[in-house]
């Protein structure tokens, strides 16, 4: 399985088909610029869980019609999950360039323990990374290391948002961008609560994804800013999925 690179064009689908079909794998973006148009999910889930691994010079930027309030990689949003026991759970992202171009934000941990970020360069982002309340009773347990981050030089641009818990930095740097903006308003800065996502599928539900297919609607279950799905497919089994990530991947039927 492959991607096309330096097509200028918008892989994020392709890229997020490559990253479902592919679990326990390390997925490697070899040299060259992939853009797209929406985020990419990695799952939390240990059995389901991948590991994006960037060559020194390969660029994740955003399309010119970019829109989404969320990062261009998102870690741990496609299966919310809270487990260390079993393989799997220790996943994360590592070298090459995310480039927010000034008008997207790069890296966030969603979900999952034991998630990583090493090695990597942030150049133009409103957030260069974003650490969500963790799984664990809101515990996140992140490690990021050898991180250098460039904000887009705006005043709102924030080079580390923490909100979780239990994490370990070692050696980042951050220019042009707020070194650590707290949850809560601060100084005059305001954080503006996200809406959650309209509910579009209900439970009892028949609907198609994509990826795994067919299946039924179990429970809608609010989280924070956003809601879960749980959904039972005809031919993958049970799983949970994040509202704000999947809600563009299926359809009622």
């Amino acid at each position: 399985d492959y991607v096309d690179v330096n097509t200028g064009k918008d892989v994020s689908d392709a890229l997020q088909e490559l990253i479902l079909a592919n679990p326990n794998k390390t997925i490697f973006f070899p040299d060259g610029e992939y853009r797209l148009s929406k985020p990419i999910c990695t799952p939390a889930n240990p059995v389901h869980a991948v590991s994006l691994k960037l060559s020194d010079f390969a660029i994740i930027r955003p399309t010119a019609d970019w829109d989404s309030d969320e990062a261009l990689i998102r870690l741990g949003a496609a299966e919310p999950w809270n487990d260390i026991s079993i393989a799997g759970s220790n996943y994360g992202i590592t070298g090459g360039v995310i480039d927010g171009c000034g008008i997207a934000k790069a890296v966030s941990i969603d979900s999952g323990r034991e998630t990583y970020i090493r090695e990597l360069s942030i150049k133009g982002a409103q957030v260069g990374i974003h650490i969500k309340l963790g799984a664990n009773s809101n515990s996140s347990d992140a490690d990021v290391r050898d991180v250098n981050i460039v904000g887009n030089n705006k005043a709102d641009s924030v080079g580390l948002l923490v909100e979780g818990f239990d994490n370990t930095f070692a050696n980042m740097r951050n220019s042009f961008a707020r070194p650590n903006t707290p949850k809560y308003d601060f100084n005059n800065y305001t954080r503006t609560e996200k809406k959650a996502p309209v509910i579009a599928f209900n439970v009892g539900d028949r609907i198609k994804h994509m990826t795994f297919g067919e299946g039924i609607i179990l429970s809608v279950i609010p989280m924070s800013s956003d809601f879960m799905y749980e959904i039972a497919f005809d031919t993958v089994g049970t799983k949970k999925l994040m509202a704000s990530y999947v809600s563009k991947l299926m359809k009622k039927i």
